[in-house]
Parts: C-alpha cells; sequence; structure tokens
C-alpha cells in the first residue's frame, strides 16, 4: 500500500513567517499556553564565531543564541497577538530551565522521543 504524502506549498511555507503558532504543554502536572512565529533569516539572531574560543565559551555562545532565537519568535508572535497568551524576555528569565526545553523543543518542532539514552 502506498502512503499518501501531503506537500508544502512555497505559498504555506512563506506564510508560517507570518503565521502565529500556539501551543499547550504539560509540565509538572499542568498546562501552560505559548505562542510563537517563525522568523524570516533577517530576523535570526547574528554573531560572530571567533574560532579561538576555548569549548566553555563556544556552547555558551550556543546557548546564548538559541535563547535569543526562542525569545524573537516569541516576541514576534506577541507584537502579532497581543490577545494571545504572552511570554516575554523577562519571564522567560525567570521560567525553570526544563519547562524552558519543552518550550523551546516545541518551537523548534523537536521530538524528544526519537533521543535515546544510553
Amino acid at each position: 500500500m502506498t502512503e499518501e504524502r501531503e506537500y508544502w506549498t512555497l505559498d504555506e511555507l512563506v506564510a508560517l513567517t507570518e503565521t502565529v503558532q500556539e501551543a499547550e504543554i504539560e509540565h509538572a502536572g499542568k498546562y501552560i499556553k505559548f505562542q510563537w512565529c517563525e522568523l524570516v533569516e533577517s530576523e535570526e539572531p547574528k554573531f560572530d564565531l571567533d574560532e579561538t574560543m576555548d569549548e566553555s565559551s563556544k556552547n555558551q555562545m550556543y546557548m546564548d543564541i538559541g535563547k535569543q532565537r526562542c525569545i524573537n519568535m516569541l516576541t514576534k508572535a506577541n507584537e502579532k497577538n497581543p490577545e494571545g497568551p504572552q511570554m516575554t524576555e523577562e519571564l522567560w528569565d525567570k521560567l525553570p530551565s526544563t519547562l524552558r526545553y519543552k518550550i523551546q523543543n516545541t518551537m523548534m518542532g523537536v521530538d524528544v522521543s526519537d533521543f535515546q539514552v544510553g
């Protein structure tokens, strides 16, 4: 039996950068709603990689870039949909890191069940 696939059109993909997406995730027995919007290249955080940096500094820089990317996605959604579930940079910095990772994974489309431990 042949599996029928659905394909994105280019217009649909471009529209993602203007569409506010919303999700609800479970964390510690309760749920949280949040919204985000995909970024275009010009909205992505920029960085200059210094090859002389030690691994610890590089890792910190990558973490900072990832954080800024998520904040940019949340902020863009907040501007496009001010009535939606607002997540600000100030609030983001106060959230438990495990919750931030869940939110980041959702926004990035990462399925953690694909990763195996051991």
